[in-house]
Order: structure tokens, then C-alpha cells, then sequence
């Protein structure tokens, strides 16, 4: 029985095909190993609701009720591991018999396949993990670095993805959302709805454009938007995002003195010394490196370039030592109560609270009903 297998990008959605199912599919899980083998190499994904095909050993896999959890066990399994073996101890002839395999590995992200079709197969993807940790680590960089408070980070990674340079942003869906939200955001650029709407169309024929080159390595993004060019084709567009990249900001000697007071907002303000201290030396190092967190943290290959061992490892563990830290502060607050013999309320869980004010108001419309009830009876009497 042959089965449709089905590709990353194209038509057919997994999400769609395993509607109703406990543990839908992730692509993510082709990114994974088990046992020093990478699980995109033979697992695929078909177009049946829950289930995936192993290609080595020609078996279905049912994901639906354990998830990751099934494709794991599969892989560990004697039969899989026995044919694994046999595989790489035997050699196929490329070409022959009409076969054709693709360099692009499966389950790969439609915008990486271009890149992953010129490189080696030989080397290693690296993790998408690692490289997820890399990302937060030059965001986190870039905001201790210019004194930015981190509540701010979360609109940083949506003007990034805004005014991304990356040829694959230009005319995808989520940066023509990004642009066409950019008017509610920064609401005295634009004058009236006549405005708004030739705003609209210029923000659609610009997703379309093939003529605009893409922003040099040697250039500044607002020389660039000046460009004569750009300017009389897309005369609203080119002022919006303008008026975006000349916000004002102050000189950088009196920034230095309220630094603290950028960093520690009204969301923040419970930030010890330590974790400021941290800022101060990340800034720092990008300084004594002479390079932006952007061009410290950036790989050339982000696909195959390992990402360093110790920065996974310190990433991966701040959020553990955060956890010790509340849980020691804790502590402290329960033996400062006990010893002045408080007793801390205990907090309401939401179910247990939802419960007491439905049997609240349960009491109040018995009650309700029985004084009606009396107040009919002594009518009648």
C-alpha cells in the first residue's frame, strides 16, 4: 500500500490531518536524536491522522496517544537499531535503477532548503535547541548592551522581524502584518483614513516588489529608506518607517547617569544587584569586542555552525538557579513567619476559588427563594 508522505511547506497541513488527536505531529521532533541517530533521517510523516512511517523498517508508527514518546521507543527498539546496522554496513549505487535522492534533508523548514541544498552532507545539522539559544543570547545582549528594559524585548523582536533585510521576510505574510500594524502603533504620521489606505496599498505593492535591491552590508537602513527611489514610489511607507528610525534619544553622557533607571522599570523594579552587575559586564565584553550583540552572536552558517558549548550550558541553567533562588527566598519568608508565629494564608487555587463563589451564589438564590416563598404565604393567610 503506498503512502502519500507528506512535506514540509507544501499543501497538506499536518495540523489539519491530525485535528482531534491527543498529540498532534511537530517538526520538531525530526530535529532530535535518539541514540546518536538523527530521527528526520527515516521517520516521515503521512498523511493519515496520528500515525507516521519508519522507512527502514516499513512499519506505521501511532503517535496520537504518546507523541515524541513513540517515535523514541521505536527507534530504540532492536528490530530498528538491527536494520540501522545493516544499512550502513551495506552500500547503495546512487543513480541506479532510476532513483534520485535529495540532498535537502526532510521535515527541513521551506526558507532553510536553498542553503541546506549548497552545503556538505557531511556536516552535522546543528540543533535547533543550540540555535534557539543563540537567538534569545543575542537579544538578551542587545538589550543589556543599549540599557533597554527587558519589556521591551518582545517589541524589538517584532520591529526585527518587521524590517528584517532577510530576502525571505520581504513578501511573507507575517512582515506584511508587522507593516500594516505600524500606523496603529505610531498613530500622528499618518493624516486621516484617505492616508491610511493609499498607506495600505503602497505596504502591499512593496510585499510584491522585485525591483527594490536588497539593503547593503555597507549601508545605513535609513540612508537607505531615503533613497529617491523608494521614496517617490512608496512616498507613506518610506515616511512611517522614517519617523520609526529617528526616535529620539538622549546624549550618551547623560545617559550614563540614569543607565540604571533605563533598565529598571515599573515591570522590573524588583531586579537585584547581581543581575545588574551581569548587564554591566555583558556590556562590557561587547565593548572591549568591539561588536554589537547582533555581529557577536550572528552566524555566518546558522544551520551547520555549532553554537558554543558554554553559553547552552549557562543559558540552559539561569533559569534553574532563578527557580533556587525563589525557592530559598521562600524559605526564608516561611522561618521568619514561624518564628513570629504568623500563619501564612494559604492561597486559593482558581478551581477551589470558581467552587466557593458558585456555592455562594447557589446559598444566596436558595434563599432568594424562600423568602419569596414566605412573603406568597402570608399573603394568602
Amino acid at each position: 500500500m503506498a503512502r502519500r508522505i507528506v512535506e514540509r511547506g507544501s499543501s497538506l497541513n499536518p495540523q489539519e490531518i491530525d485535528s482531534g488527536v491527543k498529540n498532534s505531529w511537530k517538526w520538531e521532533w525530526l530535529e532530535k536524536e535518539v541514540a546518536g541517530e538523527l530521527v528526520g533521517l527515516h521517520i516521515r510523516k503521512i498523511a493519515e491522522k496520528g500515525k507516521a512511517y519508519c522507512q527502514l523498517c516499513k512499519k506505521d508508527l501511532m503517535y496520537s496517544h504518546r507523541g515524541w514518546k513513540a517515535l523514541e521507543q521505536h527507534m530504540q527498539l532492536k528490530v530498528h537499531q538491527d536494520n540501522l546496522k545493516l544499512r550502513k554496513t551495506n552500500y547503495s549505487l546512487s543513480g541506479c535503477f532510476g532513483t534520485k535522492e535529495s540532498n535537502v534533508p526532510y521535515g527541513i523548514h521551506p526558507m532553510f532548503k536553498s542553503l541546506s541544498v549548497q552545503q556538505n552532507d557531511a556536516k552535522p545539522v546543528t540543533p535547533l535547541n543550540d540555535r534557539v539559544i543563540n537567538t534569545e543570547a543575542m537579544v538578551l545582549g542587545f538589550a543589556a548592551d543599549h540599557s533597554l528594559p527587558f519589556s521591551l524585548v518582545p517589541k524589538l523582536i517584532g520591529l526585527s522581524k518587521t524590517l528584517a533585510k532577510d530576502k525571505n521576510c520581504r513578501g511573507h505574510s507575517t512582515a506584511q502584518k508587522y507593516l500594516l500594524r505600524l500606523p496603529s502603533l505610531v498613530t500622528n504620521i499618518l493624516a486621516g483614513d484617505e492616508e491610511k489606505e493609499h498607506y495600505e496599498l503602497q505596504v502591499r505593492r512593496y510585499q510584491t516588489d522585485d525591483s527594490i535591491l536588497l539593503l547593503p552590508d555597507d549601508c545605513r537602513i535609513d540612508h537607505w529608506w531615503a533613497n529617491e527611489k523608494h521614496a517617490k514610489v512608496y512616498p507613506l511607507l518610506v515616511k512611517m518607517v522614517q519617523a520609526i528610525l529617528t526616535c529620539f534619544h538622549g546624549p550618551q553622557v547623560e545617559s550614563s547617569f540614569s543607565v540604571m533607571n533605563d533598565i529598571i522599570d515599573g515591570k522590573s523594579n524588583r531586579m537585584n544587584i547581581e543581575a545588574y552587575n551581569c548587564i554591566q559586564s555583558v556590556k562590557y565584553s561587547l565593548k572591549s569586542s568591539g561588536k554589537s550583540a547582533i555581529q557577536y552572536f550572528t552566524k555566518d552558517d546558522f544551520l551547520h555552525e555549532r553554537v558554543d558549548h558554554k553559553l547552552v550550558q549557562n543559558m540552559q541553567s539561569s533559569s534553574r538557579q532563578y527557580q533556587e533562588e525563589v525557592k530559598c527566598k521562600k524559605l526564608e519568608k516561611e522561618e521568619k513567619l514561624s518564628q513570629l508565629q504568623v500563619k501564612a494564608k494559604k492561597k486559593l487555587s482558581k478551581r477551589k476559588a470558581k467552587e466557593i463563589v458558585e456555592n455562594a451564589a447557589k446559598k444566596a438564590r436558595h434563599a432568594f427563594t424562600a423568602e419569596k416563598k414566605k412573603g406568597s404565604q402570608t399573603k394568602q393567610k
